[in-house]
């Protein structure tokens, strides 16, 4: 069992710096400011500081802050003891949580900070139309694959919509104009149907970072079912949890950010999948962070105006 000594170590030494690139989030930063891993920003509006032993965060643009272990459990959408368990993985150590005994703690907290209330298959919400649209993202596609989401949050007691994607666990990775987040982590297997399954259909893979890279590639090709099976992992940090349904294909195309949390993602899933041909298909979108930054890009280059959902949705 941890040990709040066991805790007090982890708020110590792993950095939220360290955290952030664990979670796939952008580690850029000006001094001790850092972006925001609760919205997309061109100014970093975090601050981070080490202080009374041990890592701090405060977001300027909530006014929310704390612990490495706060960070992680509103970025993941998690509760305390899988918030332990990321940290604890990233520091060099394993916990198996299903046999791991309840974290000691002085805190009882919510099981989920996150908490879908109503999901519908047809997206109405015009803030979220408008969202998919400045991905590039046609809406035909987006409601192939996505849901309209409503969901509290239970940090602040409030209710929002978001574009959800669903995971294999049953959760859903939110997002939405300003905001990133997930009701559980895990990753997404889809088939040659474009039917989420956990079953392989093909020999070959495509492994995305997010879904919306994975939509992105869709959108390029104009494809409504992938040529074949598709993982997403919904955050670098799942590239282990990955590997069982990896492992069982002989081809794996690697479709991953141009970072270097990219690249390590990469020679991570190399390592973990010795007997697959793991392929790096970045090049493709080298001068591109990733490839929804590459298709908008190519949508610019080309005169095409972002898809108009709100033209195409009957509402």
């Amino acid at each position: 069992m941890i040990s709040q000594a066991d805790i007090d170590r982890l708020k110590s030494s792993v950095s939220i710096e360290k955290a952030l690139a664990g979670l796939g989030c952008n580690t850029a930063h000006k001094g001790y400011m850092y972006f925001s891993p609760f919205r997309d920003e061109s100014t970093p509006s975090m601050s981070v500081a080490y202080k009374n032993g041990s890592w701090q965060w405060y977001d300027h643009g909530t006014g929310q802050g704390g612990s490495n272990i706060e960070l992680v459990k509103m970025v993941k959408g998690c509760g305390f003891r899988e918030a332990i368990a990321f940290l604890w993985e990233l520091d060099g150590k394993y916990i198996d949580l299903r046999e791991e005994q309840p974290v000691q703690t002085q805190h009882k907290e919510k099981e989920r900070i996150l908490e879908v209330t109503k999901t519908s298959g047809r997206f109405q919400n015009l803030k979220l139309i408008d969202y998919i649209s400045s991905r590039g993202i046609s809406l035909e596609l987006a409601e192939r694959y996505c849901k309209e989401l409503t969901y509290k949050n239970h940090n602040n007691g409030k209710t929002f919509t978001g574009v959800g994607f669903p995971n294999n666990a049953g959760g859903w990775v939110i997002r939405s104009e300003g905001f990133k987040g997930t009701t559980q982590s895990a990753l997404t297997t889809i088939n040659c149907e474009g039917m989420h399954s956990s079953l392989p259909s093909s020999d070959r893979v495509m492994v995305f970072e997010g879904y919306f890279n994975f939509l992105s590639w869709m959108e390029l090709n104009k494809q409504m079912t992938p040529p074949c099976d598709v993982c997403v992992l919904n955050s670098t940090t799942n590239a282990k949890h990955a590997t069982e349904y990896i492992s069982k294909h002989e081809w794996a195309e690697a479709y991953l950010d141009n970072d270097q949390t990219g690249r390590e993602c990469l020679q991570k899933i190399k390592d973990l999948n010795p007997n697959t041909h793991v392929w790096d298909f970045s090049s493709g979108y080298a001068h591109h962070n990733d490839m929804n930054e590459y298709l908008l890009d190519k949508q610019k280059s080309l005169g095409e105006e972002p898809p108009s959902l709100t033209n195409q949705h009957k509402l």
